[in-house]
């Protein structure tokens, strides 16, 4: 369909899946017409088939293996910089430390 773009755009607007179930096949075929040899047909028919099929299947399969690990490194901070005064900061309060006791 780039030769063709008000083509492509009515059909993306009519039905986004019609388009992309129109487009895909026929660019698929097309990439393998191009091809002379058959055993290079045959590789890039395996290669979009281990990509379409088998990855996706794949992430699928892993997703059950997936677990969330929660710790300090999840939430940032922000603190204004102590550099300027007068600029508030968003941190905790700052605790003043207490004077040494009197040595004897």
């Amino acid at each position: 369909f780039a030769g063709l773009p008000g083509l492509s755009l009515a059909l993306r607007r009519q039905s986004p899946r019609r388009h992309a179930g129109l487009l895909t096949p026929s660019f698929v075929m097309l990439a393998m017409a191009s091809l002379h040899r058959g055993a290079t047909r045959g590789i890039l028919a395996l290669v979009l088939l281990l990509v379409g099929v088998l990855g996706p299947t794949m992430l699928m399969w892993a997703q059950r293996y997936k677990f969330e690990i929660r710790g300090p490194w999840d939430i940032a901070h922000v603190a204004a910089s102590a550099a300027r005064p007068g600029t508030p900061t968003l941190a905790a309060p700052a605790v003043t430390p207490t004077p040494p006791a009197p040595s004897a």
